[in-house]
């Protein structure tokens, strides 16, 4: 009986060390769990993140292309504004007459013979004077 009263609690024993391992193998899977969603979470606060800094720095950056796109444009103005005065200043005050038609121009006939032919016969018209091995 006595044996009998051991083999249950042994019995007994083992299932609720079973039991028990299987809670324990339960609650490290919840926890695992836990923390997975948490680095999940994590890597997404982390992205929204840095796509509000990407977006700040896109603003920033067209700002700036902007205003020197601006600071260029009024640099061009005030040059050509001063061109402008300085043309103004040299232009005559009265207008100029309009150009008149061009004349007619009198077409010449010369003799062909008189200018020569209209190949060259030389095209050096300096003398070279070859080396004195190759004179005879």
């Amino acid at each position: 009986m006595v044996a009998r009263f051991f083999g249950l609690l042994l019995r007994f024993n083992k299932l609720l060390q079973k039991l028990e391992e299987q809670k324990a193998k339960e609650l490290q899977k919840q926890e695992k769990q836990a923390m997975l969603e948490e680095r999940a979470r994590l890597r997404l606060v982390a992205k929204e993140i840095r796509l509000q800094q990407q977006q700040a720095k896109a603003r920033e950056r067209e700002e700036t292309r902007i205003a020197k796109q601006v600071k260029k444009q009024l640099r061009q103005d005030l040059q050509a504004s001063k061109k402008g005065n300085r043309r103004s200043a040299k232009t005559p005050l009265l207008p100029t007459a309009p150009p008149t038609a061009p004349k007619a121009v009198e077409v010449v006939d010369m003799p062909t013979e008189d200018v020569g032919s209209s190949v060259p016969r030389e095209t050096r018209t300096r003398k070279v004077q070859l080396p004195q091995r190759y004179c005879m």
